[in-house]
């Protein structure tokens, strides 16, 4: 309580006014915008997401953002070359993950094309839903 106090009574060196701190950017910082279309004929459903703080639109945002601080920004990344996939279509649904993951730039394509595509989803299934739901 004291601390507190003590801190609180101190003004900070980024304020213009001497009071709270201006805000600043950490590499933790997360803004995401999540457009999952679930089939051809269906719209597209659009959501938010900021971490830390789990705020957004997103569904179970608090899981999402535990899944953002544990997993790099590289998992988001296309299957690499030209992989061996089965060629077991998992569903219409296609995806996008655009904004900044954890102070990067992220702009990442997901569908369920094949295999591979379908195993990429389901590692991002925090993000995206199971089937895009």
């Amino acid at each position: 309580m004291l601390l507190a106090g003590l801190l609180g009574a101190c003004a900070s060196p980024n304020a213009p006014d001497g009071g709270a701190p201006a805000p600043t950017h950490h590499a933790t910082d997360t803004s995401l915008t999540i457009t999952v279309t679930p089939s051809k004929t269906a719209p597209p459903e659009t959501w938010t997401l900021a971490c830390p703080g789990a705020v957004g639109t997103l569904p179970k945002a608090v899981d999402a953002c535990a899944f953002v601080a544990k997993t790099p920004v590289s998992a988001l990344a296309p299957v690499p070359g030209h992989p061996a996939c089965t060629m077991i279509f998992g569903g219409p649904q296609v995806a996008t993950v655009t904004g900044t993951w954890r102070g990067q730039p992220v702009d990442a394509r997901f569908a369920r094309d094949n295999g591979c595509e379908v195993a990429r989803w389901d590692k991002a299934k925090p993000l995206l839903g199971a089937a895009g739901a």
